[in-house]
């Protein structure tokens, strides 16, 4: 957090931690609320949307990143895991937006809609969720009704 937001978070009577949720409210205002995991309103077998952070798995070329097969690994072929062609050559003499290539992959914000809540443990705080929950194990994630 920024000295700013702690000293804002001071003075609302809420103690910084990562957990927190703000927000910019009218006329910019920030709107804080700290944040305790409720379950209130979800019953089992109920479909949820959950949003998280992808893990981050760095820069990756184009067979992790987006399955490409690659070339053959025997008859002398010089480079097994490159993309191949660009497109086009002399019309449109650019490369189409788009075009899956080499780049960062993961470490966005992604959305799996209609997960399904399998059981609710109201003593512990624990919400059991059938299907794959985007991010890393202890990341924070939003989860809201589909």
């Amino acid at each position: 957090l920024r000295h700013a937001e702690l000293a804002q978070h001071r003075r609302g009577g809420f103690q910084p931690h990562s957990g927190g949720v703000s927000a910019l409210g009218p006329r910019g205002v920030l709107l804080l609320a700290r944040v305790e995991p409720k379950l209130h309103g979800v019953v089992a077998g109920e479909q949820v949307k959950v949003t998280g952070t992808t893990r981050g798995r760095g820069f990756q070329g184009v067979v992790k990143r987006h399955g490409f097969v690659g070339r053959p690994g025997s008859h002398g072929h010089p480079k097994a895991r490159n993309p191949g062609s660009l497109g086009p050559g002399t019309n449109p003499s650019r490369v189409i937006k788009g075009k899956k290539l080499p780049g960062q992959m993961g470490n966005k914000r992604q959305t799996i809609r209609n997960l399904r809540v399998e059981r609710i443990d109201a003593e512990r705080n624990l919400l059991y969720i059938r299907g794959a929950v985007p991010g890393a194990r202890n990341s924070t994630v939003l989860i809201r009704k589909s």
